[in-house]
């Protein structure tokens, strides 16, 4: 039997004026007593570094949710059920393995609906370092990036987006975004189409690379479900283009097969996010060596 997962790829960019790298915070964490107090509370969620380790010029590990109430039942295909039975501080945990690759400061993350997404990875670290904020940016394939760079009039915007319920996500994602939202909101409604046309003004295509940034990264965060996001403009000679950034984020996509059991092992979920980032290691340096 084999199972697909899916790598999210992520910049980890920590404030200007925070004296240690991130392999730092991983390193005190990882170290410090393996008890309740490595958990942080999210949600009525504990969260919590599971486990992590050094090898070469990486850190792999796992992340770990744990669901303490609105437990599953237990099921026989006969349809009989029956409760589990778990201790007063047992909970059922939702593991994600990821991947931090220092020279380069890139993180991949296994994508996992009922884990750890990327935007609470990044928080549960900031609680555990005191780190006023870690932004994950999203990461843009090379021809994509160069694509969005050679773009220098932008003409037209157009996005569709599903599924976000809690508006509190993005507060102070933007001012552009939290509008877009507020839109949303206003009318009670979890879907939004929306296109822009734009004016000549040169200014506009930051305002949109800027913009676009921002949607991206909850996306990947897994914080909201964008399911279009297309840039439609001219470059310096003229030539029209279409970019749809959804489609050139990067993900890779890890069959893995199932050694024992139906449950993915740990050792199964670090051997994917390794795959996934030596399928991207050589894009990732030629993008971010020696920055």
């Amino acid at each position: 039997m084999t199972r697909k997962l899916k790598v999210d790829f992520f910049k980890v960019v920590l404030p200007d004026d925070f004296p240690n790298p991130f392999e730092s915070i991983l390193n005190a964490v990882n170290i410090s007593p393996n008890d309740h107090t490595r958990n942080a509370i999210r949600n009525a969620y504990p969260f919590r570094l599971q486990k992590a380790s050094q090898t070469g010029d990486s850190w792999t590990g796992e992340m770990i949710r744990i669901r303490m109430d609105q437990l599953p039942l237990k099921v026989k295909l006969s349809g009989d059920v029956s409760s589990i039975d778990l201790e007063d501080d047992e909970g059922i945990g939702e593991e994600t393995a990821f991947l931090y690759h220092f020279p380069t400061k890139v993180l991949g993350i296994q994508r996992n609906r009922y884990g750890v997404s990327a935007g609470v990875f990044a928080w549960y670290f900031e609680e555990k370092g005191s780190v006023e904020s870690i932004e994950l940016q999203p990461i843009l394939q090379k021809d994509g990036l160069q694509r969005l760079a050679d773009m220098k009039v932008v003409r037209k915007m157009s996005l569709n987006i599903a599924g976000v319920e809690n508006m509190t996500t993005f507060k102070g994602s933007g001012q552009g975004v939290e509008s877009m939202l507020g839109l949303m909101n206003q009318f009670e409604s979890p879907n939004l189409a929306l296109t822009v046309s734009m004016g000549k003004q040169r200014g506009s295509l930051k305002w949109v690379k800027d913009f676009a940034q921002s949607f991206v990264q909850f996306n990947q965060q897994g914080e909201s479900a964008i399911h279009k996001f297309e840039i439609s403009g001219k470059t310096e000679d003229g030539e029209k283009s279409v970019i749809d950034l959804i489609e050139y984020r990067m993900v890779e996509e890890i069959e893995v097969e199932l050694k024992s059991g139906r449950t993915l092992s740990s050792s199964e979920r670090e051997y994917a996010v390794q795959e996934a980032f030596s399928s991207r290691k050589q894009e990732l340096l030629e993008m971010f060596s020696g920055q």
